[in-house]
């Protein structure tokens, strides 16, 4: 496998262009990977707001070829990190924030952190590409502790009847993926024994090709 190293060097010329169409397309999106994948540990997130879309914005506005290979270098090579919050309204939903569905085709690498209450739907219709993601290669899916355990003890038979109705049959992503929890600290109080209760429940509701 040829592995390309960019240097820095003259401006580019004529020369350069007559260079550029003689590539084959793979070798050209190993030459825009470089400026148009973020670090591993920088998750992109799902706003045009965000500064890192500046230097992509810069490729969208040169030749068709180079836009349209861009576009597909950018969300299929990033990870994008969905949002599942909370509204702050008096009938209490939940909101999916989620990347442009007229783009989702592209992306093959998603995040989302969610509560251990509320998001079951939301997560099974990603997990079914309802969302748009249907090509998805990995799916990180972090269940945060915070919101669901404070000011209470955390006892897993008091939630389990509540939990099993809402998460119903399992989840299943069809691409590979990780489950992680966030925010352990906060239910410290309760017994280990607890969390190892809840966290075999989501294990096994949640599931990723191969696991």
């Amino acid at each position: 496998m040829m592995v390309i190293k960019p240097q820095v060097g003259d401006p580019l010329s004529a020369d350069f262009a007559t260079g550029w169409n003689k590539l084959p397309v793979e070798l050209k999106m190993q030459i825009l990977s470089y400026s148009l994948t973020i670090k591993k540990d920088f998750t992109v997130m799902p706003t045009p707001r965000m500064v890192y879309f500046t230097e992509y914005f810069r490729y969208l506005r040169m030749t068709t070829e180079i836009a349209e290979i861009s576009k597909k270098v950018f969300y299929t090579e990033n990870t994008f990190r969905c949002y599942y919050e909370h509204l702050r309204s008096p009938t209490k939903q939940y909101s999916f924030q989620y990347p442009n569905p007229t783009i989702n085709s592209f992306i093959r690498h998603v995040e989302v952190t969610v509560s251990l209450r509320g998001p079951a739907k939301f997560l099974r219709k990603l997990a079914d590409g309802d969302y748009g993601f249907a090509k998805l290669q990995t799916a990180k899916v972090t269940l945060d502790w915070k919101v669901s355990c404070i000011n209470a003890p955390f006892k897993f038979e008091r939630w389990s009847p509540e939990l099993k109705r809402e998460w119903g049959e399992r989840i299943k992503f069809r691409c590979k993926g990780e489950l992680c929890f966030a925010n352990e600290d906060y239910v410290s109080w309760s017994p280990p024994d607890e969390l190892r209760k809840a966290g075999g429940f989501f294990t096994d509701h949640i599931i990723f090709k191969g696991s």
